[in-house]
């Protein structure tokens, strides 16, 4: 009969927050005398991607996988150094921090970002013994740890309209109070709209998009996009020719990965599209980055509280401005 082992976990559904503590009690139960090197237990949180393309080398067509690897986390602590594990049952204890930048847990078909606690049984001239965990981490990304975030984001276009009769020109705006919003918070947004052109606005489409990034390292450097409508609605206003109108209204953000900054092998960022329907014309679209966290500002700052920075460089407007034209 095979060895079994049981984690015992602080937290028993396995779920924690970025800078929480993971406190484990692992009990293995072996059922006979086990010669080993040495006993380890390693928590191990890292990304991973891997996708496969066919490609064609001349009259041949091949199948290539991109992978790249991304660690976050590697801490291994020795229990037991080499000797004789008798028959019976051995109990271990372990404990650590998880760092408070440490990305939350994914799963995705192009990669995954996970967090496994594992005890290893290294053994002389015989394969390794080994027990795994995945333990589930949601991060803590703080709005109030940015205060660029706060300010309010536009984006201004002159969209040219081709409409059955000629051209003609419609300057559109797309504002947000915010750049940065939290899950479970309402986005508040207006479209300022002024139609110079002979084409009619019959109504509009909102879309919140999110962009994953898949980033490859091998055999070279790659990239693969997947992008997700979590939020979608037409509304039925219009705007007729040669008139101004303002658009408002507001969408939820649910439950989703925080956005990233920085270069990683999978890159979360979020996207509000604005869709502008037309008689007889071709449909004109506006875009705007929106930075999503995991905690929302505090209703008011304390002149007192020092204003703290995060590690990580948050992008300007402009940066974040930069990827929209790829994202349409």
């Amino acid at each position: 009969m095979p060895s079994t082992c049981e984690f015992y976990l602080s937290n028993h559904d396995g779920i924690y927050h970025s800078g929480d503590t993971v406190s484990c009690t692992i009990v293995l139960n072996t059922t006979k005398p086990k010669d080993v090197k040495e006993i380890t237990i390693t928590l191990l949180g890292q990304a991973y991607v891997k996708w496969t393309e066919r490609e064609r080398h001349g009259q041949t067509q091949t199948c290539v996988d991109y992978t790249a690897k991304e660690p976050y986390l590697d801490n291994t602590v020795t229990v037991s150094r080499e000797g004789t594990l008798p028959a019976g049952f051995h109990t271990y204890k372990y404990d650590i921090v998880i760092p408070p930048e440490s990305r939350a847990s994914y799963e995705g078909p192009d990669g995954h970002i996970r967090y496994e606690l594992t005890l290893k049984l290294t053994r002389p001239y015989r394969s390794n013994n080994e027990f795994t965990k995945v333990l589930t981490v949601i991060s803590k990304r703080d709005l109030n740890l940015n205060p660029v975030l706060r300010l309010p984001i536009e984006n201004e276009e002159i969209l040219t309209s081709f409409w059955c009769c000629g051209t003609g020109i419609i300057n559109t705006k797309l504002k947000i109070p915010f750049g940065g919003y939290a899950i479970d918070q309402f986005v508040d947004y207006s479209v300022h709209v002024q139609n110079e052109s002979k084409a009619d606005i019959n109504s509009y489409t909102i879309q919140f998009i999110r962009k994953i990034t898949f980033t490859s390292h091998k055999p070279k450097l790659k990239t693969r996009d997947e992008e997700t409508t979590l939020f979608k609605k037409q509304h039925g206003v219009k705007c007729l020719r040669y008139t101004n109108r303002i658009f408002d209204g507001s969408f939820p953000i649910y439950d989703t990965p925080a956005s990233t900054v920085g270069e990683t092998i999978i890159s979360v960022q979020y996207l509000l599209k604005v869709t502008l329907n037309m008689t007889c014309s071709n449909a004109d679209t506006i875009s705007i980055p929106i930075f999503v966290a995991d905690i929302p500002f505090k209703e008011r700052l304390v002149a007192a509280e020092p204003l703290e920075t995060d590690p990580l460089t948050v992008p300007t407007v402009e940066e974040q401005l930069s990827w929209i034209s790829s994202a349409r």
